[in-house]
């Protein structure tokens, strides 16, 4: 690293024991107001969280699964700027459950962990526990943190998610330095197949980003009701290694609260053609999107990303 690539990592280093010696509630205050504050100077995404949160919760409405504050946003646009700015106050909290990885041990996380369906959660576990492989797909919505470190330290098992490389140096490896200690093996997405397919065979446990492309391949599905893309690597492997799949979140109820929430996905019928097996899998996967974004769509902060090809 260059020096003042040294001088990041020793900055983030510093800051990630400040996040973790300081009060988490007030810390989860502090971040969502800066976050929302910061829309401001964005213009340009500000406008495209608007029209992608516009069509989810107009959507949202037609199929008569808005929550109160959906409906409200997908007619009053002030409504709408409010949910706004908490989707950019949701997105800074992210980076905050990042930097206190390290304390989000077994007690803590049972004391601030609901269940929407504990049974779902435990079935998946019994899979593991019978010596079959489970994978997790997750959601770029609300904490992406907490559900997968519940299934490490409540299984034991080691989670082998692939994660592209980021660019910088020290960012690379201050986010390997969070994640690798407490569970998590990162492979590089772009040369991971075969060891992610010998390690659910081997009764692994996988956790693979679902609701946006960032490598590899892509097909189109529909979601939220206009044709999207999802990546087609959780399918592969769903379909090459028929372990049992689910889409998981963890949606925040409060200021350092969660509920997850977890819907199992199908596995196509062997005898359909490959592209079929696929097309199906990432219908089901889009329908367990559609259901656990809904009833906080202001939590999928991967409406700071293009999503559908008429909105960018």
């Amino acid at each position: 690293m260059t020096p003042s690539q040294r001088a990041k990592l020793a900055a983030l280093r510093a800051a990630t024991w400040l996040a973790c010696h300081l009060p988490d509630r007030l810390l989860h205050r502090v971040f969502h107001a800066l976050g929302a504050a910061s829309c401001l100077a964005q213009p340009a995404r500000r406008d495209l969280v608007r029209r992608n949160l516009t069509r989810i919760c107009t959507w949202l409405v037609a199929e008569g699964r808005a929550t109160p504050r959906a409906a409200r946003a997908a007619r009053d646009p002030r409504a709408m700027d409010r949910l706004v700015r908490d989707a950019f106050g949701h997105h800074a909290r992210y980076y905050l459950e990042v930097l206190r990885r390290e304390t989000l041990s077994a007690d803590y996380l049972e004391a601030r962990i609901d269940f929407g369906d504990r049974g779902a959660m435990e079935a998946g576990f019994d899979e593991l526990a019978a010596g079959r492989g489970l994978m997790y797909l997750g959601l770029h919505y609300g904490s992406m943190e907490v559900p997968a470190q519940y299934a490490i330290d409540t299984t034991g098992k080691i989670m082998l998610t692939p994660m592209e490389t980021v660019a910088d140096p020290a960012m690379q490896t201050w986010v390997m330095g969070q994640r690798q200690p407490i569970g998590l093996e990162i492979v590089d997405p772009t040369h991971s197949g075969q060891r992610l397919l010998a390690w659910a065979r081997g009764g692994g446990l996988v956790g693979i980003v679902c609701d946006r492309p960032i490598v590899g391949a892509a097909r189109p599905t529909e979601l939220f009701g206009a044709p999207a893309m999802l990546p087609a690597g959780p399918a592969m492997v769903a379909i090459e290694t028929r372990i049992a799949s689910q889409a998981a979140v963890a949606r925040r109820t409060g200021y350092g609260t969660y509920e997850i929430a977890l819907i199992d996905l199908p596995t196509p019928e062997a005898e359909q053609p490959i592209r079929a097996r696929v097309a199906a899998f990432l219908a089901a996967e889009a329908r367990a999107i559609e259901t656990l974004v809904a009833p906080a769509p202001e939590q999928w902060w991967t409406i700071m990303y293009p999503i559908w090809d008429d909105i960018r």
